[in-house]
């Protein structure tokens, strides 16, 4: 009986063992996971262009319908090759 009785409490040993192996585990994992939430929230924000002010957003809607109502025939070369330059600052940004 006393080999018997090693035997179970080395199991006994072994599962309370795995058990605390798969808890450690689980805490780990449980304190990992906000903080990767945190770092592709963080990615995320850094990713998204900055908001406009408030000045910069009513000058574009003042400026909208004011182009629309311009006839490119009028605008000079100089003018338009300067717009040409913003877009293509643009591309070579992005």
């Amino acid at each position: 009986m006393g080999s018997g009785q090693s035997a179970i409490e080395q199991r006994s040993l072994l599962l309370v063992s795995l058990a605390a192996a798969e808890t450690y585990l689980h805490v780990q994992r449980s304190q990992a996971k906000p903080r990767r939430l945190q770092a592709t929230h963080s990615r995320e924000i850094a990713s998204q262009p900055a908001p406009l002010s408030k000045e910069q957003s009513t000058l574009n809607q003042i400026s909208r319908p004011l182009i629309d109502k311009l006839d490119v025939a009028q605008i000079s070369t100089e003018v338009l090759e300067k717009i040409a330059q913003l877009f293509e600052a643009d591309i070579v940004g992005v």
